[in-house]
């Protein structure tokens, strides 16, 4: 249950986060059920194949290799998983689908490497609060100094049979997203210069075919989405088309996964280190409700990929730059600079330097194991 409402963005109650047992990052030992399932799942490519796991699918030959997405992509073992549930999808002819979760937690790269691996061209297209049916049908486009409209990349990627990334769709107005219903359900899309998109099967039967345009059979659509209320502040989407897509919760990695994930990142870096960041930040994530700012994997990378290219700024001043964000709130500041501590990461908030700001640069040691027990010397009282 714990599990699913952490996938729902639940936050989990006071009695299972004082109840939660430290472990080690990446001890064997410890790795719970929700990790172990996805531990043994590889991606084996051929010339004509791929297959991840036990599901596999034809490539595609793509007719502008420049549109495929090449993505600087590790398969973590909680990637894999998710990219064998999303191949699923792809093999059960499912062409629209919907990645829902926070912020920083690999929609985007998780899309990216899955249209890389079956070689399928993409269109993207970012939606906004200001976004208008009109900027989903035709875009503006600079040449020899006169701006002409175009067609947008959802046109472009209905025309030639390529997958539709629309990035941000819970930004976007109702009536907006309620433009891609039309097109996913009954097929058919009005443009702006009075061109009709219609699928194939009426194409073919209408006799009128002068402003009609035929929408590829391997049209499809990913969209990425926040999941809604607090704090991303998204529109109810789902209410209106999300029973058009297949949707996929996507959440942080587990922290073996995401140790893997930073090791990859900075393999310079000492592990130990990555261990009690990744540690801390599984700790944070937990406080989800009570922070402004949510800790993401994206956070946790940068802060690895900071550390591989200036390790002389030690992790603290690396940490002091992500934590910025919610320096203003003393109170929040303290709880996160706890849970920093706790993993022993020596943060001081504001108020332990006094509001004079960081003095010196702390860099965290490799942790070492203490020798076992033996006997030295006896020493025996006399009477």
């Amino acid at each position: 249950l714990e599990r699913l409402m952490d996938q729902a963005g639940v936050p989990a109650s006071a009695e299972s986060w004082d109840g939660e047992k430290e472990h080690e990052v990446g001890d064997d030992n410890n790795v719970g059920a929700d990790e172990t399932e996805h531990l043994d799942i590889e991606v084996d490519e051929t010339a004509q194949t791929v297959k991840i796991g036990s599901v596999s699918a034809k490539l595609s030959r793509p007719n502008s290799p420049e549109l495929v997405p090449s993505p600087l992509f590790y398969d973590i073992p909680k990637h894999k998983a998710v990219l064998r549930d999303l191949l699923e999808d792809v093999v059960s002819d499912e062409r629209y689908i919907l990645l829902i979760g926070n912020q920083g937690v690999g929609k985007n790269k998780l899309a990216d490497r899955l249209l890389q691996l079956l070689r399928r061209e993409r269109e993207y297209i970012q939606l906004h609060r200001d976004s208008t049916v009109g900027s989903l049908t035709l875009s503006p486009t600079l040449r020899d100094g006169i701006i002409v409209w175009e067609d947008s990349p959802l046109v472009r990627a209905a025309i030639h049979g390529r997958t539709l990334m629309v990035d941000e769709i819970d930004k976007a107005p109702l009536e907006v997203v309620s433009v891609l219903k039309g097109i996913i359900e009954d097929g058919e899309m009005l443009l702006a210069d009075g061109r009709r998109l219609v699928n194939q099967a009426r194409f073919e039967a209408s006799s009128r075919r002068t402003s009609l345009v035929p929408i590829h059979p391997n049209f499809s659509i990913i969209a990425l989405a926040n999941r809604p209320g607090w704090p991303f502040q998204g529109n109810s989407f789902f209410n209106e088309i999300g029973d058009i897509f297949s949707s996929h919760v996507i959440s942080n990695p587990d922290e073996r996964s995401e140790l893997e994930l930073l090791r990859a990142y900075a393999p310079t870096v000492s592990v130990g280190v990555l261990r009690k960041l990744v540690a801390a930040f599984a700790d944070l994530r937990r406080l989800d409700g009570v922070l402004v700012y949510p800790y993401s994997a994206r956070e946790c990378v940068a802060i690895a990929k900071h550390l591989e290219r200036f390790p002389e700024d030690g992790l603290v001043e690396t940490l002091e730059n992500v934590i910025g964000f919610d320096s203003y709130d003393p109170q929040l500041l303290d709880v996160i600079v706890g849970v920093f501590q706790r993993h022993g990461i020596p943060l001081v908030s504001s108020r332990g330097r006094g509001g004079a700001g960081r003095a010196l640069t702390v860099a965290v040691a490799e942790p070492e194991r203490l020798l076992d027990p033996f006997v030295s010397e006896e020493w025996t009282a006399k009477p």
